[in-house]
Order: C-alpha cells, then structure tokens, then sequence
C-alpha cells in the first residue's frame, strides 16, 4: 500500500530537513534545537535593547527638564551678608557730622551719649559724637581719657576709635579707656563684661574683666595684665590723682592735665625718676612740695610754668 503525504506535511517535512542541514554544520557541541534557541534568543535580546535605549531616548527630555524644574522649584537659603570689618566700619561713619565734647585741663566732665550711655572725661579730653547713632552701629571717637558705661544692646555694638588708631568694639560693658594723642601708649582697664579691641594693624585682641590692656606705639608686643582691683585706674573720675611707682615723664602729663600747667624738667637725670603718691584736693604746690620732700626734687614757678630741678 502506497501512502500520499499531503502538501502541508511536504512542506512540513521540508523545513525540518533544510533547519538540520544549516544547523548542523555550525560549530556547536549541543543538539541543533539549542544552537536554534540560542539564536532566537540572541535575536530576542537585540530587540529589546534596541527598544530600550528608543524608549531611554525618548524620556530623557522630559526626565532633564523636570529635574531642572525641580531645582528652580526647590527655596534658596537667604544669603547673609558677612559683618563689616572694623576699617569699614570707620571709614563708613567717620566723615559724619559730630558733636565735640571738649574738656579743658584742669577740669573733669561728664557726657550723656545719644543711647543714654554715660562717659566721663578727664582732664584735656574730646570725644566726637553724632546728634543720633544710626541704626546698625553706635560709633564715637575719643582724644584723651574716658570712662564708659555703655548701655547693653547685643545687636547694636558700639565703636570708639581712639586717636591713637586702635579701635575699641563694645555691646555693653564699663571700662576706663586713655588714649591721649601726645601719649606713647592705650591704656583700657575693664570692669565688667567683654571688650573687643583692635590695635594699628587690626587684629583683635579680648579683654576680660579685672584685666589691663597696654598697646604701644611702637614694635612692642600688647601686654595684658590681671588686676585685683580696678579701682586705681578709674580713681580720677572719682576727684583722685594716683601715682603707682609712675615714670617721671607720665607723672609730668598728668600733672599738666590736672592742673592746667606747664611742666619743664631742666635737668635730664629727672626723667629716670619714678614716683608714687595719691592725691585728691590737693593744690599742685601741695604737690610739688611731696616731690620736694620725697625726692630731693625743687621747683619754680611763675604764672602757669613749672620748672623742675636738681
């Protein structure tokens, strides 16, 4: 009996005899039906990545534009503008228009400043000051010696430049401040709270109650010292004048203040004397009659003029 394959298994037959001989001659050790499926697969695999990377395509413009979106949408932080050094500041409010306080030797004074704060001036002192302090600063300058009781307000420090260029940065705080154009040095003595100074060349130095600040004018390095009392250096307000082991040569400034006079030592040996008394009434013939006394020292005098010696 003859059997008749019908066209669809010829065909069918066919295919598989064609995929055996093309398959079969590839060099791969496992059956044909694998090296078959590895190629579907491989053909599989490019197409998807090709799809991938169309669809990657396609969503990275929206994708960038959204993050930038983001970042515009997203709140800055305030920017704050950093404080303003003690040279602007000086260089900001020095050419205002000021009041001059000006205190004559041989008396004392006393100054209510714009913020209710209270200076006094000693002897042969000025101290410049606007009608109204601005708003962000309280800024004065001082030719000679103050004490300060300055009003505390931790957002409204004030400045006092002191005729020697250092410069003294307060928010509330007492203290006795010298600083005489004529002198070699700036004395600050502190009290209570925290003073902030700085010196020719703008570096800060802090100064903390019941201590002394002494910058020089010259390459000497500031000195700080511990003081059991602060009562000394602020005694002149007071009506005292005190001598402390004092150099000749600052006794006669502080004697020419005082009193008003004018004091010429005409023998230079004098000048390396020291001295130490305290005084409160006192004439300056009182005065000079202790020097006398204690030192050997004499005196003349005629009219306002002093003259010291051997």
């Amino acid at each position: 009996m003859v059997y008749f394959e019908s066209k669809y298994h010829q065909d069918k037959k066919f295919a598989r005899l064609k995929a055996d001989e093309t398959f079969g001659n590839m060099p791969y050790s496992a059956d044909n039906g694998s090296a078959v499926n590895r190629l579907i697969f491989r053909i599989r695999s490019r197409r998807v990545t090709n799809m991938l990377l169309k669809v990657a395509a396609v969503l990275f413009i929206p994708m960038t534009a959204f993050s930038a979106w983001l970042l515009l949408k997203e709140p800055k932080m305030p920017q704050v503008a950093p404080d303003p050094s003690v040279t602007q500041i000086i260089e900001r409010y020095q050419s205002e228009q000021f009041i001059e306080y000006i205190v004559h030797s041989g008396v004392k004074g006393k100054v209510l400043l714009p913020d209710s704060s209270e200076v006094w001036l000693n002897s042969n002192s000025t101290l410049k000051c606007p009608a109204e302090f601005s708003s962000e600063v309280r800024y004065v300058e001082l030719d000679g010696e103050g004490y300060f009781k300055v009003r505390s307000e931790s957002d409204w420090p004030m400045y006092i430049k002191t005729s020697k260029g250092v410069t003294a940065r307060i928010l509330g705080t007492e203290f006795n401040l010298s600083s005489y154009s004529n002198d070699s040095e700036v004395k600050l003595t502190l009290v209570n709270g925290k003073v902030e100074v700085y010196n020719q060349n703008n570096k800060k130095i802090d100064v903390l109650p019941n201590e002394r600040l002494v910058i020089s004018d010259d390459a000497v390095p500031a000195r700080k010292s511990h003081l059991v009392s602060t009562e000394d250096d602020a005694a002149w307000k007071e009506g005292y004048l005190i001598f402390a082991n004092t150099p000749m040569q600052e006794v006669v400034k502080k004697l020419e203040r005082w009193y008003g006079v004018h004091i010429t030592l005409s023998d230079k040996e004098l000048f390396g004397y020291s001295f130490t008394a305290r005084f409160q009434s006192e004439s300056v013939t009182q005065v000079l009659d202790l020097l006398k006394i204690s030192s050997n020292i004499r005196y003349r005098i005629k009219d306002k003029n002093v003259t010291l010696y051997k």
